[in-house]
């Protein structure tokens, strides 16, 4: 018969009574209903399992694994021989294999960041820093520091490094002495005033010269020089001229003159006749 909460109770009018005959049907009846009993399930409350199978029995003893029971795994094993203490978290050293590292609380910051830039924000980075962390390359991070070559900042040069050895003054002047060397020179106020002329003849002016030597200075020969002069085809006074008091001939009409005056004249041009 069916057990009652788990408990076997025989069939009714199956027990014997002393001093009278065993019936064989009552009898029968109790010995099949032990039978059936012992080939049924023993049920949780008579200390079995109440299924047939393994997984039932799992079940029926709240043992299900995945649901009740955390199925074997290598890793899990692995961890549970662990030591724990305060601020350590595991990481794996192999397949399956744990060990223990330190997680201070500082680092639990960084790690309830919702993004990267959250994390950069923790670690106190500034928006613009970050800005620079993202550039792809070195010419893109120039650019977001304000340091592009040719456009913010200078290209490398030698004349400029050499330029920048030189140590300067009041009036100098760099120069250079080679291929990406220089040195100094003196550079004068007046100097100054030279090399800011627009052309030669400025430049002549600031030296001082008049405008009429100025037409002289062009000159191609001494011809030309002597016809800027106002001494026409002048030549060469000889002894033969000086004697005899000769007039020299010239471009322009001269008045006469006596023969002292005329002797200073040619004494005169024999000393600048070399010159022309």
């Amino acid at each position: 018969m069916p057990r009652t909460g788990g408990v076997y109770s025989p069939p009714a009018g199956t027990k014997g009574v002393s001093n009278t005959t065993i019936q064989s049907v009552p009898y029968n009846a109790f010995v099949d209903d032990l039978e059936a009993d012992a080939n049924a399930a023993r049920p949780v409350t008579a200390g079995g399992t109440g299924s047939t199978t393994a997984s039932g029995a799992r079940t029926n003893l709240g043992l299900a694994i995945g649901t009740n029971v955390q199925a074997f795994d290598a890793g899990l094993q692995s961890i549970s021989g662990l030591t724990t203490s305060a601020d350590k978290m595991i990481y794996t050293t192999a397949s399956d294999v744990y060990a223990t590292t330190a997680l201070t609380p500082f680092a639990r910051t960084i790690l309830d960041d919702a993004t990267a830039g959250d994390a950069l924000t923790t670690l106190g980075v500034s928006a613009f820093v970050k800005t620079v962390l993202d550039d792809a390359d070195a010419a893109t991070a120039r650019a977001t520091l304000g340091l592009t070559i040719g456009t913010n900042v200078q290209a490398f040069d030698t004349d400029l490094t050499a330029i920048a050895a030189l140590v300067s003054a009041a009036n100098k002047l760099p120069y250079a002495t080679g291929s990406g060397t220089w040195a100094l020179s003196d550079f004068t106020a007046f100097g100054r005033t030279l090399v800011d002329d627009a052309d030669a003849s400025t430049a002549l002016t600031t030296l001082g010269v008049s405008t009429y030597v100025k037409t002289l200075l062009d000159d191609i020969d001494a011809a030309a020089a002597r016809a800027t002069l106002g001494l026409g085809s002048w030549r060469q006074p000889t002894r033969s001229t000086m004697r005899t008091g000769q007039a020299l001939p010239c471009r322009s009409p001269m008045v006469a003159l006596d023969r002292r005056q005329r002797r200073r004249r040619e004494l005169l041009l024999e000393r600048i006749a070399p010159r022309i």
